[in-house]
Parts: structure tokens; sequence; C-alpha cells
């Protein structure tokens, strides 16, 4: 009886509101795999947050960085989780201080 809201959607509004936190930009050198499990509809109107976690991070020296997996959560209105998952970025490294 709703208009329901693409899953994309909602997954693009997630990396927008996580890319606003600001440790994204300029340390993430790519985006490089999400597996997400749509758990519930989220309809037009909704209003939605995302909880971020790291749940492991991993040396990458050959990239040039370190893969960071992220268990990620969108949160609807009601506190309802409307998606999981996680999503696995590579990261520059720090700078060493030779």
């Amino acid at each position: 009886g709703q208009r329901i809201a693409h899953g994309m959607l909602s997954l693009s509004y997630a990396v927008g509101q996580a890319y606003q936190l600001g440790f994204m930009e300029g340390t993430i050198l790519a985006f490089r795999g999400l597996e997400m499990k749509f758990s519930l509809p989220v309809f037009i109107g909704d209003t939605l947050h995302v909880e971020l976690a790291v749940i492991e991070m991993k040396e990458a020296r050959r990239l040039g960085g370190g893969m960071v997996t992220l268990e990620v959560k969108i949160i609807n209105q009601d506190g309802k989780t409307v998606q999981y998952g996680t999503w696995t970025v590579l990261v520059l490294r720090k700078p060493t201080s030779d």
C-alpha cells in the first residue's frame, strides 16, 4: 500500500552519510567490495542513518595501503535495521616518519 524506495538508493544515501564523517576524503584509494542484505523495505519519506564499525584491518603494501572492512547498518526512523552488511575499502598507508 506504500511506495518503496529502491534498495540501491538507500545504499547510496548511506555511502553519502559515511563520506560526510570525514574519514574517507583523501584516504580512500578504492572501494573494493560490498556485501549487503536488504532485510526490510524502505518507504518513500523514511529517515535513514548509517552506523559503521571497523571489524578488520589488513595491510596491503603492494596496493599502497591497507584493507579495512566496515560493518554497516542502515537504520530507519523506528530504529529498525533495513540493510546490513560489510564494505571493504583500500585506504592510504599512514606516512612513515623516517
